[in-house]
């Protein structure tokens, strides 16, 4: 568990913040209208997920308006508990391993940003979670734990040379 104070935690500990979005349309750099995005956070911690819907803004001159994108989440928290944090928060207090599994991808048939509905999610998000579930199911043991080093292995040869320059 880190402490307040230490100076340099130890090797095994990792340490990650996921950051809320405290509202819709947070301002981007720049001045122009490409700055108007607008995130719809979603979480679900029974059933082990979170992610967010990023809908473009839309100007004259915008290719990509009424579309976005998906940031999809899969949460595997081996041990511990998992607690809802606020409307949109994850918790995960105690656990001896926790793996994120996420799955993006673009939406180009968002709609009109003001039709949006956060009740759409659900409809968006059924085949990122689809393909999580396969990807969890594919590299699990017999008991049904999933195990970040067989998941890890195929990647290893085809993705060494960039990982170790």
């Amino acid at each position: 568990r880190p402490r307040r104070g230490y100076s340099k935690p130890p090797a095994e500990l990792v340490v990650l913040t996921l950051s809320e979005i405290p509202r819709f349309g947070i301002r981007k750099h720049g001045t122009g209208p490409e700055i108007g995005i607008k995130y719809y956070k979603f979480t679900d911690v029974q059933q082990g997920y979170m992610g967010l819907i990023a809908h473009y803004p839309e100007f004259e001159e915008s290719e990509l308006s009424g579309s976005g994108y998906l940031v999809f989440t899969r949460v595997l928290a081996e041990g511990g508990r998992t607690e809802t944090v606020g409307s949109n928060g994850y918790k995960i207090i105690d656990a001896e391993e926790v793996v994120l599994l996420t799955k993006t991808c673009c939406l180009p048939q968002l709609g009109k940003m003001e039709a949006f509905s956060k009740a759409r999610i659900p409809e968006y998000s059924k085949e990122a979670a689809a393909f999580l579930e396969e990807i969890v199911k594919k590299y699990s043991d017999e008991k049904g734990k999933f195990c970040y080093q067989k998941a890890l292995a195929p990647h290893k040869s085809r993705h060494k040379k960039c990982l170790t320059q």
